[in-house]
């Protein structure tokens, strides 16, 4: 029981995405109103298209500090805090994968970004980075997928448990998840959270895997408390079947240097990716 309660605790950790330590940054933020909403963005013009910098769950704009200290001139950059998160305000409602993608979009055209976007997904953002190529194909260049959770995560880390013991596990999960639940204060970062698990992966599921486009996987193969090496080595798995389904158009990295947050540790490996996917 021991053993399968602890393996219950990183799987929480590794989808929901844990906040990392920022660094001091000076990256330019400004309001926009959405829907009479505050909204928080970072955007500056570019001629060529737009990179759109898509954050994990909770993760701020500063996550992304070292990426715009390295901007291609010819091409702009966006990101922006999702409800709840910075000083974005709270809004009412579902905060799953579909809603979080036609936000985007909404916050996209607000600011003017420019497309064509290179979307640049980290963790639960890659979910959003590839819904939107799906709803949007037409305004996406290319992708770039950071550490990324993948659909089939949580169906994966369960072959870890013995057979006789996934029903035990998936009880224990669900009471984890419940706990979580009852200690975070209501607004959207609590509702996000929620989709994670509920929603999430059900709705990326009914999209075919990506072949005709573009697309840089980075993945983090450092073992850490939250993410030990069993699990890292099927997360990995995983991320490698993103650029093998697009054949020549996919290009895989992994790095022993780097902990989840890839962009805050080797923001130049983040930037090949970017850079690759451009010159495709």
């Amino acid at each position: 029981m021991k053993q399968i309660v602890l393996l219950a605790l990183p799987i929480i950790t590794l989808i929901s995405c844990k906040k990392s330590e920022i660094p001091n940054t000076t990256i330019k933020k400004s309001i926009v109103q959405i829907n009479q909403k505050a909204t928080e963005v970072s955007y500056a013009e570019g001629e060529l298209g737009t990179i759109v910098y898509v954050s994990g769950y909770n993760s701020e704009i500063d996550n992304w500090k070292y990426m715009y200290n390295m901007q291609d001139g010819r091409y702009g950059f966006f990101t922006y805090n999702r409800p709840g998160v910075g000083n974005s305000a709270n809004v009412i409602g579902s905060r799953n994968a579909m809603v979080i993608t036609k936000e985007l979009k909404e916050v996209l055209e607000a600011v003017h970004a420019k497309p064509p976007y290179i979307l640049v997904g980290h963790s639960m953002g890659g979910i959003y980075a590839r819904l939107f190529y799906h709803q949007y194909p037409s305004l996406v260049k290319g992708i770039v997928l950071v550490d990324a959770t993948h659909e089939r995560q949580l169906d994966s880390l369960m072959t870890m448990i013995p057979t006789d013991k996934r029903n035990e596990f998936s009880i224990i999960l669900e009471e984890q998840l419940k706990q979580a639940l009852s200690v975070m204060p209501e607004g959207s970062v609590k509702e996000e959270f929620r989709a994670n698990f509920k929603d999430n992966y059900a709705i990326i599921k009914n999209y075919p895997r990506i072949t005709t486009l573009p697309i840089a996987v980075l993945t983090s193969i450092k073992p850490s408390a939250e993410e030990p090496a069993p699990i890292k080595a099927i997360v990995e798995a995983l991320h490698q079947e993103w650029a093998v389904a697009a054949g020549s158009k996919g290009w895989f990295s992994a790095t022993s240097k780097s902990g989840h947050y890839i962009q805050l540790d080797e923001p130049k490996l983040v930037r090949s990716g970017i850079e690759w996917v451009l010159n495709q």
